[in-house]
């Protein structure tokens, strides 16, 4: 389909000329090449009170252009956009956390167009966004079974609506071959997470880092834990009893039943891609990838953090107002 093209001063002034002449917008149209609803809206939305003017059509064009969304975007509130993409945040969550503040902001697409604008000289602004056009893909992994355990299914109604918190999702984030993990449990109601670095992939080390992760979290906000049928899980029932809550396990070869854990965990990898060397990567460094994630704006959340959702705190202000 080609671009539309806006009218310029001289088919505006043909426009004028044609009309002054008793010709009707089809016939104008068809003389200029134009669709005819571009020629029935621009004689429409620009005639005075009694005739077409070539001149103030231009004027009112002018003003409609600077009233744009596009117009908004100063120098000032363009850093602070700039600075939230460079922090891996997408146009969307941008807007709607602006919306979320009551703050006089753009819209998400208005961001698009402004990155599309600034990445006309350097692909900065573009390598910026969440995924870089990159399509998404599937992955379906297998793992051996455990015998005698509570499954999915057998999760209460409360935890399915995700209406009540303290139910979480777990899975282990694989650095490069033989150089460590990252366990990660991600709160299924506020999408808060955890995470502790592992040496090696060993139940014993699984069961410390989950002990660790959740020694100061009160019964009410760990209820239970959805994990896959993965190798370090096969300690699960002193784990069960050391946290004092149930665990269950997803479906084999289903790895979409615990879709929060495999979303956050992709966020996750935007700072240790895959083939990283776990070896290279401490705790902190696990740490501040959390602080990012769990202070990122969620649409899922209406644009609220899982930090600001999970502690149940009020809006913490990103956009200045």
């Amino acid at each position: 389909m080609r671009p539309y093209v806006q009218l310029s001063n001289d088919e505006r002034l043909r426009i004028e000329e044609s009309l002054a002449e008793g010709l009707k917008a089809s016939q104008i149209a068809r003389n200029l090449k134009r669709h005819p609803s571009t020629i029935f809206r621009e004689i429409r939305r620009n005639s005075m009170p009694r005739h077409y003017s070539a001149r103030c059509a231009r004027d009112e064009a002018r003003k409609r252009q600077t009233n744009t969304n596009a117009a908004k975007v100063t120098p000032e509130l363009w850093s602070e956009i700039g600075a939230s993409l460079k922090s891996t945040l997408s146009p969307e969550q941008i807007a709607g956390r602006m919306r979320l503040e009551r703050f006089d902001g753009v819209c998400m697409q208005t961001i698009y167009n402004h990155v599309r604008k600034k990445s006309g000289t350097s692909n900065f602004y573009r390598l910026c966004l969440r995924r870089k056009g990159k399509p998404y893909k599937r992955k379906v992994r297998i793992e051996a079974e455990n015998k005698g355990f509570f499954r999915i299914h057998d999760l209460p109604a409360e935890a399915l609506t995700r209406r009540k918190p303290g139910y979480w999702e777990g899975d282990l984030v694989e650095g490069k071959m033989g150089t460590g993990q990252i366990a990660t449990f991600v709160e299924r109601h506020s999408r808060y997470l955890l995470a502790a670095k592992l040496e090696r992939k060993l139940v014993t080390q699984f069961n410390a880092a989950a002990r660790d992760l959740f020694a100061d979290i009160d019964n009410e906000r760990l209820r239970g834990i959805i994990y896959d049928r993965g190798t370090e899980m096969s300690g699960y029932r002193d784990l069960q009893q050391v946290l004092n809550c149930g665990i269950y396990f997803c479906d084999p070869g289903s790895p979409w039943q615990r879709g929060t854990n495999e979303n956050t965990n992709g966020l996750l990898r935007e700072s240790f891609p895959k083939g990283t060397d776990f070896r290279r990567i401490d705790q902190e460094q696990v740490d501040a990838a959390l602080k990012l994630l769990n202070n990122r704006p969620r649409k899922r959340l209406n644009y609220r953090t899982p930090a600001e959702v999970y502690f149940r705190s009020p809006i913490a202000l990103r956009f200045g107002m």
